[in-house]
């Protein structure tokens, strides 16, 4: 039996019967069962937030310092580059100093025929280097910090 004070009144009014008036408010109007959703539809739709902006910025950060980290790394870890201008294959020198010339990592210790090279702060190297007439090569021999060697030879004649 429905509880409601508006169709007591109604009935009472009209002189209807209270059981009556409720059977035909129910049979015209049922009514509606409300289910009531434990998981209410939150729909999961992205929304930007300061939590979102703050982790974006957390993971580009990091991924920016392991990038760096990883290409440090590589430099560190990979044989020096060595360049060499001066002198050609196979040139022959006529005096007792033969012009030593080329690039490196700036990094590296450069040594010629086990003699070391100075280096420009560029990796740079340019000098002279006294040779005999039994030297028929040149080695030159780049070392980076972490051990790494890069050889050249370069054959030369001297007379």
């Amino acid at each position: 039996m429905l509880n409601n004070k508006f169709v007591k009144n109604i009935a009472n009014s009209l002189e209807l019967s209270i059981d009556n008036t409720n059977a035909v408010l129910r049979r015209d109007y049922p009514p509606k069962k409300l289910a009531i959703n434990p998981k209410p539809d939150i729909s999961q739709k992205l929304t930007w937030s300061p939590k979102l902006t703050f982790a974006i910025g957390v993971i580009t950060l990091v991924l920016l310092v392991l990038t760096y980290l990883g290409i440090e790394y590589q430099k560190f870890t990979k044989s020096p580059e060595l360049v060499i201008n001066s002198p050609k294959e196979s040139e022959v020198v006529n005096q007792n100093t033969v012009k030593i010339s080329g690039r490196t990592t700036t990094d590296a210790v450069v040594t010629v025929n086990n003699q070391p090279i100075t280096l420009d702060q560029d990796g740079g190297f340019d000098t002279l280097l006294e040779v005999t007439k039994d030297t028929d090569k040149l080695l030159f021999k780049a070392v980076s910090r972490s051990g790494k060697v890069t050889e050249k030879t370069v054959d030369i004649s001297v007379e």
